[in-house]
């Protein structure tokens, strides 16, 4: 049993992704519930991520803001060439699917140096 709101239209449209090609479910506060494993290795991630960076690691209000659950079918994908996630102070992404199993699809994000160039990085399951 998944928790959570399906966003289907909704996502795709803001995706600018074609109707049909996105689905998302938003997991949200259930996931430390749900997966109490995933959650905790998760956030042990953010932290070694951003290691001092942009907050405190010790500060008991940080919390997962979101958490999606999505599936980007043949003809989806984020679109939006300066996509970010506003409110974040980090954003964690996990390919669940192994990329063996599908075509297409790169990860990519803007450059630090100020160009707005993409870069491509790799992203396989785990």
């Amino acid at each position: 049993y998944v928790y959570g709101l399906e966003g289907d239209h909704d996502l795709a449209k803001r995706q600018a992704s074609p109707p049909n090609t996105w689905r998302t479910v938003f997991i949200n506060h259930h996931l430390q519930a749900m997966l109490p494993d995933l959650h905790g290795r998760l956030f042990a991630a953010a932290r070694q991520a951003d290691a001092g960076c942009l907050f405190d690691p010790e500060r008991g209000q940080l919390s997962f803001r979101v958490c999606e659950y999505s599936t980007v079918l043949p003809g989806g994908g984020l679109r939006a060439k300066f996509h970010h996630d506003r409110g974040s102070l980090i954003t964690l992404d996990v390919m669940l699917s192994s990329s063996d199993d599908f075509e297409g699809g790169e990860f990519q994000t803007v450059s630090d140096d100020g160009t707005g160039s993409a870069l491509t990085h790799a992203f396989d399951r785990g």
